[in-house]
């Protein structure tokens, strides 16, 4: 079984002293680089490290990394705002690998339990974090988007061509209309097979 990543007690940490605060930092921020390299080396750029971009206000494309210095925190809200950065990420489930395994592994589970067939976990997932499930909820139902995915890939498409499909609509390349034609299209195609195979 895999070993639980350690967290720290924000409450005490934060109650620390300046002095204390500023001892703790480079130690809590080597543990938290640590972290973000070995996200990025699995390709799990996303939750916990995208938040810690975000904390850090960097530009798009910059590598997130904390840094062990604390001149730079003169007043002591500075101070504060920065250490609580650094436990926030460190506390996240998905600061780890191990962590996001286990959250994906909900979600699919999450998804079964909905009565969705998953064949292959290992795509389903790479589908759940290219980015363009998320952008495809905001425009449709999720349950009907899983349905559209299982009939696609029961007449032999594969995760990369519907995704190509789905980029497509998200690039206004086709209309939600030529979106539906082709929801319509999975959907007798897979009601044909159907009706084939209770003849048989």
């Amino acid at each position: 079984m895999p070993k639980k990543p350690k967290t720290y007690d924000f409450e005490e940490i934060m109650s620390l002293t300046d002095e204390q605060k500023r001892q703790v930092i480079p130690q809590l921020a080597s543990v938290a680089n640590q972290r973000l390299r070995e996200l990025e080396k699995q390709g799990e750029t996303r939750w916990a490290y995208e938040r810690v971009i975000k904390d850090l206000a960097l530009p798009k494309g910059a590598t997130p990394r904390f840094s062990y210095s604390t001149t730079k925190l003169k007043r002591k809200a500075a101070l504060d705002n920065y250490l609580s950065s650094i436990l926030r990420f460190l506390n996240s489930e998905s600061s780890t690998v191990t962590g996001i395994r286990a959250i994906n592994k909900r979600r699919v589970g999450a998804f079964k339990e909905k009565g969705y067939t998953i064949k292959d976990e290992a795509l389903f997932i790479d589908f759940l974090k290219s980015g363009i499930f998320t952008t495809l909820a905001n425009v449709a139902a999720s349950e009907f988007i899983l349905e559209d995915i299982d009939l696609a890939m029961e007449q032999g498409y594969t995760l990369d061509e519907i995704m190509t499909g789905y980029q497509a609509f998200i690039d206004r390349d086709l209309s939600l209309q030529g979106m539906q034609a082709v929801r319509r299209s999975y959907r007798r195609s897979s009601k044909r097979r159907k009706d084939r195979r209770n003849r048989q």
